[in-house]
C-alpha cells in the first residue's frame, strides 16, 4: 500500500484475507492520515492510495478529507 500526495508519502505491506480487504484497509489507512491532518489544522487532505497485490492488479483510489467551517 502507498499513499502519496506533494507533502506526505506512507508506504506499509501487510496480509489481507482478500482484495477487498486490502482496498478497505488501505482507504481506512488515508482517511485516518487526512483526519490527523485536519485536525492539525489543514483545511484539506488528499492524497493518491495505490494498493498492489501478488497476482492482482495495482488498484488506485483518491482519499480526502476536509473540513469547512459553516457561515451564517
Amino acid at each position: 500500500m502507498h499513499i502519496v500526495n506533494e507533502d506526505f508519502q506512507a508506504s506499509d505491506e501487510f496480509e489481507a484475507t482478500d482484495a477487498d480487504a486490502a482496498r478497505l484497509a488501505a482507504l481506512k489507512s488515508a482517511l485516518d492520515i487526512g483526519l490527523d491532518e485536519v485536525i492539525k489544522g489543514k483545511k484539506l487532505f488528499a492524497a493518491e492510495v495505490k494498493v498492489e497485490g501478488e497476482g492482482q492488479p495495482t488498484k488506485r483510489f483518491i482519499a480526502t478529507v476536509g473540513a469547512s467551517p459553516l457561515i451564517g
